[in-house]
């Protein structure tokens, strides 16, 4: 999830947006919409990832009527609270494809209006002996990431 630079961190910025939007049941109304706005959720039990609250995301998106939006839960494993939501707890604010969504799953995914885009980065802590293993693996993203 999108977090702010921490001076305690090294940070490679990777060629790649996660698009924001709403995980529900196919069966909510909301579900035949091509996309969910603010207003939209008003009124509905919202599950908002803990670092979209935190960074602003979340707000950014819904504007003035952020502080409308009933966030009963907030999470850091989506997973669990797809849980949630499949067991009709509310929506669940996401990245698209953060949860598996099989064809005749019980969710579904519809992206943001306006859309919401997050970097995508990956981070480790600063002044640590890395592992061969990760050392390696940086050096090939590192060389990935150039060539994009």
């Amino acid at each position: 999830f999108e977090t702010a630079p921490r001076s305690d961190c090294e940070r490679l910025q990777l060629p790649a947006e996660n698009e924001w939007g709403v995980l529900m049941r196919k069966e909510d109304p909301l579900a035949k919409k091509e996309a969910i706005r603010p207003d939209d959720l008003i009124g509905r039990a919202v599950i908002g990832s803990r670092q979209g609250v935190k960074s602003g995301k979340m707000r950014e998106w819904a504007g003035d009527l952020y502080d409308d939006l009933d966030v009963v839960l907030t999470y850091n494993l989506g997973g669990n609270a797809a849980f949630a939501v499949e067991e009709g707890f509310g929506v669940m604010l996401c990245y698209n494809r953060l949860i598996r969504l099989p064809e005749n799953g019980a969710l579904c995914f519809k992206p943001l209006d306006p859309p919401l885009f997050s970097d995508t980065a990956i981070s480790w802590k600063r002044h640590r002996q890395l592992s061969n293993a990760a050392a390696a693996f940086l050096t090939c993203l590192r060389g990935e990431c150039d060539e994009g």
